[in-house]
């Protein structure tokens, strides 16, 4: 099955980054019912050893505020990510990620949700490292004016 290919392919990135990078990996769970399961099973196959953390609503945003590098399934992971100005890898599974990384351009590498991009994983995940912290806050920056833009929209369509 594709999830079996796929944890196959994930597990195996995620090792070689943690080494690479002198990284802890902890799965946050943003969606505990299917995320948390999920996250179970990659670590269940990876070699190094990792944590898998269920956060409460009040917590889930420090959680990923207090990583070193995001690698992002989730769009809102990537989102906190960008605003607490961490190193965001994202996973394109929605065409809103792939918008956001577009936006955000190298601040935020992506790659395809797939095998052939999950194995890409250590690549952008070095990329994203690489972004400097201006670099970083312009994509800050970029995030805070689509925001505004939305809220301009919102604003609109309440004042009909």
């Amino acid at each position: 099955s594709f999830a079996d290919e796929a944890w196959s392919v994930t597990a195996p990135a995620l090792d070689q980054i943690a080494s690479k990078h002198e990284l802890a990996v902890r799965f946050v769970a943003f969606e505990p019912h299917t995320d948390h399961p999920l996250h179970l099973a990659i670590a269940e196959r990876m070699e190094v050893a990792s944590t898998c953390v269920v956060p409460t609503l009040d917590e889930l945003v420090d959680t990923v505020a207090d990583s070193r590098a995001v690698v992002a399934t989730r769009y809102h992971a990537a989102i906190v990510g960008v605003v607490a100005e961490r190193p965001v890898t994202a996973i394109g599974y929605a065409p809103k990620v792939r918008a956001l990384a577009d936006d955000l351009g190298a601040a935020m590498p992506i790659v395809t949700d797939d095998t052939t991009g999950l194995a890409q994983l250590p690549t952008a995940v070095a990329g994203a490292l690489a972004v400097d912290a201006t670099e970083r806050h312009s994509g800050l920056a970029t995030l805070r004016d689509r925001e505004a833009a939305n809220a301009a929209l919102i604003a609109q369509a309440l004042a009909r």
